[in-house]
């Protein structure tokens, strides 16, 4: 007799926000911070938080991934400005996560519930845009996200293919990922040239995260980008002349 053979289904995310729902949500995400470093005026202006080994998920659990994403980054602002500290947090979104029923009513309630004091040191990023997205509704999500929080971010490939129809002075930075870029040193610094250029077009900042190598950190400086975050910042803050003026990486490593 053959042993029956089962499908085993994944059970959609049920995502409240009440009191148990949101620390529920907190405790599904684990994640890390890394230091931004403002070039220009040469200190640690805040931390970008990630999550840690996200998988890739259905769209239920990456809503409930980026509801959890928020929670924490609430959280770590609460217990930084309790000891004094002023500095902003990048928290990444999905577009999907925005874009579609009923996770968009979600994240933006819950961004409304998150006290003005710790929002207006949120910079919202816009992740994992589809190519198929047009430019009316990336326009559109950016200007729901503007009114609920500090600043507005997105990502990009090197080549900035998202920043093309962007509306001029409407968008703060746009993030590569060099861990994601999959470039060697030597074809690195002509491409990343050309994205500070581009964002530098639409009057955007350029912010390189995930910066690692030495190499990598000096194309971003050359480049001109305004923004730099990534292991390397966290190991050669003196070498670099970076003042401390924000919170410390002890600092978040305790709240994390």
């Amino acid at each position: 007799m053959q042993a029956q053979q089962h499908n085993t289904v994944q059970k959609p995310t049920r995502i409240t926000l009440d009191t148990m729902g949101l620390e529920a949500l907190g405790k599904n995400v684990a994640v890390s911070f890394r230091p931004i470093w403002n070039v220009e005026k040469k200190y640690l202006c805040g931390y970008m938080i990630r999550p840690v080994n996200r998988q890739h998920a259905t769209s239920d659990l990456a809503a409930s991934a980026d509801l959890g994403l928020l929670v924490k980054a609430a959280e770590a602002l609460e217990k930084l400005q309790a000891q004094g500290e002023k500095s902003v947090v990048v928290v990444p979104v999905g577009y999907e996560t925005l874009n579609a029923y009923p996770f968009r009513g979600h994240y933006l309630s819950l961004l409304r519930r998150i006290p003005e004091a710790l929002r207006t040191f949120i910079v919202l990023q816009l992740d994992n845009i589809p190519a198929q997205a047009s430019k009316q509704r990336l326009q559109l999500l950016q200007t729901d996200m503007r009114g609920l929080c500090r600043a507005v971010a997105m990502s990009s490939d090197i080549r900035g293919a998202n920043l093309d129809g962007v509306s001029r002075g409407h968008l703060h930075a746009c993030v590569v990922n060099f861990s994601e870029t999959g470039l060697d040193d030597a074809s690195m610094s002509s491409l990343v040239s050309r994205f500070a250029d581009k964002a530098g077009g639409v009057n955007c900042a350029a912010m390189a995260d995930g910066v690692t190598t030495r190499a990598a950190l000096e194309a971003a400086l050359s480049a001109g980008f305004r923004y730099i975050a990534g292991a390397v910042i966290a190991e050669d803050q003196a070498q670099l002349g970076i003042s401390r003026r924000s919170f410390t990486i002890d600092d978040v490593q305790a709240v994390n």
